[in-house]
């Protein structure tokens, strides 16, 4: 363990037993109020991902989404060739909501991939 200079990180470990026992009983300033740290002999745990975390991991990656993203907008730009088909064949009946294709929903969860990897 060694100290760096003020203006940069005031330690470096070389895993976490070794950061908790550097930090224990510093003191830190937590809105407004000193608060001492006790972090000698803590528990440490690994905590798996779920499913969900797993999912936005793989479709977060920049590789991946790159894919989806090309996808999506070919989705759109095929979507707007070629809109409505069951219009054009006669099928009055359906409503739109039942024309829903494979490139209006690509287009629809590229969206929202893009829009959540905004939030994170």
């Amino acid at each position: 363990m060694r100290r760096l200079p003020r203006a940069s990180s005031t330690l470096v470990a070389a895993d976490l037993p070794d950061l908790l026992a550097a930090l224990d009983g510093r003191k830190v300033k937590v809105k407004s109020r000193e608060v001492e740290l006790h972090t000698a002999g803590l528990l440490l745990r690994d905590v798996q991902p779920d499913w969900r975390t797993r999912l936005l991991s793989l479709i977060t990656n920049p590789n991946v989404a790159y894919l989806l993203m090309l996808i999506g907008i070919y989705g759109l730009l095929l979507e707007g060739y070629n809109p409505a088909p069951c219009c054009r064949r006669g099928r009055r009946d359906l409503p739109a909501a039942r024309a829903v294709r494979l490139p209006g929903a690509v287009g629809q969860l590229r969206g929202l991939r893009s829009s959540h990897s905004a939030s994170c």
